[in-house]
């Protein structure tokens, strides 16, 4: 895939729709940043799998799990 066909699909695919759509809902959510509990491994209880929105596009990383998503 080209990056520009990535970047149209990251456009109108937001990761916190998907994520919802899978009954997966932020712990918290404070000046465009949102907190979740790692829907990526199991046992976070702790919310330790923050997004940030940075303009276009929604960054995620888990600082248990170390995976992100951008």
């Amino acid at each position: 895939m080209s990056s520009y066909v990535i970047e149209e699909i990251l456009k109108t695919r937001k990761i916190t729709d998907y994520l919802a759509s899978k009954g997966i809902h932020p712990e918290s959510e404070t000046g465009g940043k949102i907190k979740y509990c790692c829907p990526l491994h199991s046992g976070d209880n702790d919310p330790s799998f923050p997004g940030f929105t940075s303009g276009e596009f929604e960054n995620f990383y888990c600082f248990g799990c170390k995976k992100k998503y951008h």
